[in-house]
């Protein structure tokens, strides 16, 4: 009992001082702030001020985005890559991602467990731990290596479940490998000339908008059809 109390005085305290933070840097127009707003350019001058802290805070940011996901996540590793470069910038955001994507898992497994309990039926939650602990392991994996699944939504998920801690993390992180390294490798690449970066961005954003127009014209398909 102690045990789960103080998991939950931790986990309260991390996010509480994470949060402080971003709401703090927003507010003054630091380093948050030109991360909302995708200033590329503002934001490597931000983590150079930081000397041979940069990594940490640049680790520091990638954890904040996957917890609270107030961040463009592309921004960020395309900054990686402009900074560190690609390799040493892979490797810092595929770290950050594994601690944002603990906490999360743990901010689930120690608050969301009893909740689920509560309000699950018996049945649904039997079958819902069943496949987790079955196939958990590997549909992490899968829905990490995909592009378009990547969501911080099922760490939350695996922490609902009984999937083991070791099992999930090591799934996640050799899921996005391949994921944040090509992105890193094209921060580093697209940086160097702003005409293509900037070209780059914008077919970004575009690919974004027109993916997140199609589920919804699916979902209203579904629902027509349904009906």
């Amino acid at each position: 009992m102690d045990s789960i109390k103080s998991h939950k005085i931790i986990i309260a305290l991390i996010i509480s001082i994470l949060l402080i933070f971003v709401i703090y840097s927003f507010q003054s127009h630091t380093i948050i702030y030109h991360l909302v707003k995708s200033d590329v350019t503002s934001v490597i001058q931000d983590l150079s001020s930081y000397g041979f802290l940069a990594a940490f805070v640049f680790m520091l940011l990638i954890t904040i985005e996957v917890i609270f996901a107030p961040i463009p996540p592309l921004i960020l590793y395309l900054v990686a890559g402009a900074m560190f470069g690609g390799l040493l910038g892979g490797i810092y955001a595929l770290i950050g991602n594994a601690l944002g994507a603990s906490i999360d898992f743990w901010i689930a497994r120690t608050f969301g467990r009893n909740y689920i309990e509560k309000k699950v039926p018996h049945k649904l939650r039997r079958k819902f731990d069943h496949f987790f602990s079955k196939y958990g392991t590997v549909s992490i994996f899968l829905l990490r290596l995909n592009p378009l699944t990547t969501s911080d939504f099922f760490s939350y998920m695996a922490g609902f479940s009984k999937m083991k801690y070791l099992g999930f993390i090591a799934a996640t992180v050799l899921g996005l490998i391949p994921y944040i390294f090509i992105q890193s490798y094209l921060g580093d690449i697209f940086t160097r000339n702003n005409i293509i970066f900037n070209t780059f961005l914008l077919l970004s954003f575009v690919y974004i908008i027109i993916f997140v127009i199609l589920i919804i014209l699916i979902k209203t398909s579904d629902k027509k059809n349904k009906s």
